[in-house]
């Protein structure tokens, strides 16, 4: 008897817990913070920064310039630890779209993505040559 009363509340407490949960929804979320910030994933284009030696070797530290059309050039991130930089997509879009993107980092040549080449990708990759000291 005691065990007929357990486990109907048992149930009932299933009941009721399966109605106050929200009905999942189809939407992908996302846990990356520029992502959240930027309100849709078409609105970055995310660029992967890796050493010309292997084309695999990541490159955290790489700094991201964008060149704008009137000759100004724009600090607008650093690659992370995995070699990846998001970035915003308006300054290339419009009247006067960006010339590029340039990536420079201390030990390694710089180099530069040009507008063309981002625009219809969400993604790209930039390798980077070691700079040789004698």
């Amino acid at each position: 008897m005691r065990l007929a009363f357990v486990m109907r509340s048992a149930c009932l407490v299933v009941l009721v817990a399966c109605r106050t949960v929200p009905p999942a929804s189809n939407e992908v979320g996302t846990t990356d913070p520029v992502a959240q910030q930027a309100g849709s994933a078409g609105e970055l284009f995310r660029l992967t920064v890796i050493t010309a030696a292997d084309n695999v070797t990541r490159l955290p530290g790489a700094d991201a310039f964008v060149i704008h059309s009137n000759g100004l050039i724009e600090q607008v991130g650093a690659s992370d630890q995995f070699g990846r930089i998001d970035l915003r997509r308006r300054p290339f879009l419009g009247e006067n779209p960006a010339i590029g993107v340039m990536v420079c980092h201390p030990i390694f040549y710089c180099g530069i993505l040009r507008t063309d080449d981002m625009a219809e990708r969400a993604e790209g990759t930039i390798a980077l040559a070691i700079r040789v000291i004698r």
